[in-house]
């Protein structure tokens, strides 16, 4: 077998192995890789039981060739792997031609399904069982790429992912209309096309990225010109807009690109991603154009004045002079601005009809420059907005009609369920399902605040200094509302007002008076005071915790 084909040894080697040690095998040896070499710990090993499509999800994260190769020889080790990598191939791109997905997905499903699926995919494709095929790609988060580019991954001589690189020769199966009998019908049309008649999947693969390499159609992938993630705070509007980004750029699926920090800071030093944070103070001249004063030499000292291009019509006019590229330009906290104010007559020039080239193609006469400009069709917008700030219902109406508004609400599936014994993921739960009942749900904690909370000391640390400041700013110190969010737990104390003065008819005996626990009290770190958040009343959600 050539060389650029060895992972498919390596990883068929290491899921036969697995098959046979079974899950306690598996979450003993995965706790024994080095996986500090990625720089910290996945996600992978925050819950009690790690499944295989999980650990092969994480195992083939896109990382650098230095990284990569201290953990994948920390896994030949632990589990004993005799296809080896050699030395040289670390540093080849075209031996680790596979599925690289993003590092924090994980399935999150029915183990028992998850290793029954598993087991019988290492078997074969005439092993697979219907019923454990469709019952996967029904969990939530997972869907058709997800499922099918880990059972490459698991046995990539029987199955084929189900993404990008090969919709360009052979359409994709529906989303609606996916299962396990149209799976295997589309793995046929792609075995009988004539680009890959004989090959086996793993070189269909191989052969469909390097024809991708040499000219398949760029930008296959449409995406909103316009479009603002908006949800509550902690729900990871900001940190999704680089992948988000990416996509545009790349032409690829939201669901399928990786967020890759390093590509994205290189696009941004390039120019063709822009990011900037709207405030109350921002205006017109920051964002499009305006007279702006400068010091002159130190010779005369005097101020002079000159006109300087704002951030929106710099990566504007370079997206005009190249064509060919996509350019994002992110506005973070978009609804704390004056849009009227900062977009001014452009509000209008960001309309898809209203781009240069549509049919309805429109251009102003700029009031500083006495330029005539239009916003350019390959410019996109990705804004993010805190709903807890401002309303959707309360946004500028021109806003609202320019842009697609994606939701993004907290995902308590995405922590964990086991901080040295307290279920995050129900406390969570419980916490928004409260605050939706006493204030509306667009003021619910977002996930953020709880991930990569792995002990007592840090959940602590998060509800003194992020949780609890955020529930008073909700609750403008409504004590008792605050009480009840967190079940008449032990954090907000309360006394009787009595003899809190010597003169009490000037004091309302009855009246209770509402403190924060001290920061020092060890309830702070009292697992029993965080089961009480989901233990109490009938507030938490029980399906499926």
């Amino acid at each position: 077998m050539r060389e650029i084909y060895q992972w498919t040894e390596w990883f068929s080697e290491l899921a036969g192995k697995i098959a046979e040690g079974g899950e306690e095998f598996l979450i003993d040896r995965a706790k024994q890789i080095d996986w500090e070499a990625a720089g910290k710990k996945p996600p992978l090993l925050r819950d009690e039981n790690i499944d295989p499509f999980s650990f092969f999800y994480t195992l083939a994260q896109r990382r650098s060739s230095a990284n990569r190769k201290l953990i994948y020889r920390s896994v030949e080790n632990v589990f004993n792997v005799k296809h080896q990598y050699s030395e040289e191939q670390y540093d080849s791109n075209d031996a680790f031609v596979f599925p690289t997905p993003s590092f924090k997905i994980l399935f999150q499903g029915d183990p028992q399904l998850l290793w029954n699926l598993f087991r019988s995919a290492v078997r074969g494709l005439d092993s697979v069982d219907s019923k454990h095929f469709d019952g996967v790609f029904n969990i939530h988060g997972v869907g058709k790429a997800k499922l099918t580019q880990t059972l490459f991954l698991i046995n990539s001589s029987q199955f084929l992912p189900c993404d990008d690189k090969l919709k360009t020769f052979v359409d994709l199966p529906p989303d609606d209309e996916f299962n396990w009998k149209s799976y295997r019908e589309w793995l046929q049309q792609v075995r009988d096309t004539d680009t890959f008649r004989g090959l086996e999947p793993y070189e269909i693969n191989f052969s469909a990225y390097r024809l991708s390499q040499k000219g398949t159609p760029p930008n296959s992938v449409k995406h909103p010109l316009n479009q603002i993630l908006y949800g509550p705070p902690g729900t990871g509007k900001t940190y999704h807009t680089v992948a988000r980004a990416l996509a545009v750029i790349n032409g690829e699926s939201v669901e399928e690109i990786e967020r890759n920090i390093d590509r994205f800071r290189e696009l941004r030093d390039s120019g063709q991603i822009a990011m900037v944070t709207f405030h109350q103070n921002f205006a017109y001249e920051d964002f499009i154009e305006g007279i702006r004063p400068t010091l002159g030499d130190e010779a005369d000292g005097q101020i002079r004045y000159e006109l300087r291009d704002g951030i929106f019509k710099q990566i504007a006019e370079a997206a005009k002079e190249e064509k060919g590229k996509r350019f994002v330009l992110i506005i973070d906290e978009i609804n704390r601005g004056n849009i009227a104010k900062i977009f001014g007559e452009l509000i209008t020039l960001i309309e898809d009809s209203r781009r240069l080239g549509a049919d309805d193609e429109t251009k102003v006469l700029l009031p500083y420059s006495n330029e005539s400009f239009g916003v350019p069709n390959n410019l996109y917008l990705i804004g993010t907005m805190n709903t807890a700030d401002r309303s959707i219902q309360l946004l500028d109406t021109a806003l609202r009609r320019r842009f697609d508004f994606i939701e993004m609400m907290p995902k308590p599936e995405f922590i964990s369920d086991n901080v040295e014994g307290v279920n995050c993921k129900r406390m969570l739960k419980a916490m928004n399902k409260r605050i939706t009942a006493l204030l509306d749900r667009e003021h619910q904690i977002g996930h953020t605040y709880l991930l990569d909370i792995d002990t007592m000391k840090k959940l602590s640390y998060v509800f003194q200094n992020k949780i609890f400041p955020l529930l008073q700013e909700y609750f403008f110190d409504d004590w008792a509302k605050i009480r009840a969010v967190l079940g008449g737990n032990s954090f907000v104390v309360e006394q009787s007002a009595a003899g809190v003065l010597r003169e009490n008819e000037q004091v309302d005996e009855d009246r209770t008076i509402y403190e924060r626990l001290p920061g020092d009290d060890d309830r702070w770190t009292d697992l029993e005071e965080y089961k009480k958040i989901y233990n109490a009343g009938n507030a938490e959600d029980t399906s499926n915790p």
